[in-house]
């Protein structure tokens, strides 16, 4: 499945990998960390266009041993991180996977074709979403950093996907993807 989908996103209007900017000369960041920062009312980036956070809160948690969603990590669940900090920087957010009642309040979208995985998950992110560009997080990613998601949006142009690349290969939970792959993916 994997492979397939290097594939398919491979043949789309663009793949590409961003790395956080290096260190500007007497910055305090580490060499490779994200140095941009945003403001209030950064929902739209550079051509104009709209785009939608999408939280993953599908899966069994098997390693896990419990629902990861709603596990605490100082004193909120996994999942309210990720909203908290995402939603500033987007038009709206949208969780998808099961339904909780912990998570009334937030706009909950069920899996399309459930038991299919995360791709199954960004293809009904993508569906569900308003906006042609969604930005799909991972559920258990609390400490994502708002620069580096800037960032990350200030290179979208047109691509189809933009993904972080680093040491361990792509982070396809932590990507930008366009409407124009709901067809790939929906093959998949």
């Amino acid at each position: 499945e994997a492979l397939a989908a290097r594939r398919a996103f491979g043949a789309c209007r663009g793949l590409r990998c961003v790395k956080s900017p290096p260190a500007a000369p007497g910055n305090t960041q580490p060499a490779g960390s994200a140095t941009l920062c945003l403001t209030a009312g950064c929902r739209v980036f550079n051509d104009g266009h709209h785009m939608t956070g999408i939280v993953l809160i599908g899966g069994r948690s098997r390693r896990f041993g419990t629902d990861k969603v709603l596990a605490h990590l100082r004193g909120k669940a996994l999942v309210d991180h990720v909203v908290d900090l995402i939603t500033p920087l987007f038009d709206e957010v949208i969780l998808v996977g099961n339904r909780r009642k912990e998570l009334q309040g937030h706009r909950v979208v069920e899996d399309i074709y459930p038991g299919c995985g995360p791709l199954g998950g960004i293809y009904t992110g993508l569906t569900a979403a308003g906006t042609d560009r969604c930005f799909v997080f991972a559920t258990d990613m609390p400490n994502l950093h708002q620069g580096f998601i800037g960032h990350m949006i200030s290179l979208a142009g047109e691509h189809d996907v933009v993904i972080p690349c680093w040491s361990r290969g792509r982070e396809p939970l932590h990507a930008i993807y366009h409407r124009r792959l709901l067809p790939v993916v929906k093959e998949l």
